[in-house]
């Protein structure tokens, strides 16, 4: 009786969690569709493959960002290279992405600058 007990509990608490985690996700997303941010300071925490993770301390999220050449074309993974055991990620010459400042790597920790907005996306069902 009590292990019964023990087991709703503990599904209730799941479930409240998960509930309390999309609200924050859900108020976040139209906090920023209403007032898309232009420049915010960020730092980055982990290197990917194919851009960076950053999070942004003013407003307690953490996103992958991935990178753009000055066209506004994605850059591939052939046009990144992860050196330092992950702990940079340069990019090979002539696919220098804008607002690098002419450095060509990005290192973790580093403060970077990202704008926030919502894209909306056409759902297929």
């Amino acid at each position: 009786r009590v292990r019964e007990l023990v087991n709703n509990l503990n599904y209730r608490h799941h479930n409240a969690q998960l509930a309390g985690r999309g609200s924050v996700e859900l108020h976040t997303l139209i906090f920023f569709h209403k007032n898309p941010q232009e420049r915010v300071e960020s730092r980055i925490v982990k290197i990917l493959c194919n851009g960076v993770v950053v999070h942004v301390p003013k407003y307690g999220i953490e996103h992958a960002v991935h990178l753009r050449n000055s066209d506004g074309e994605e850059l591939r993974e052939e046009q990144l290279e992860v050196v330092d055991d992950g702990a940079c990620l340069r990019i090979r010459a002539g696919t220098l992405s804008a607002g690098l400042n002419g450095q060509g790597e990005l290192r973790l920790l580093q403060k970077v600058f990202v704008s926030i907005s919502v894209q909306e996306k056409v759902q297929h069902r």
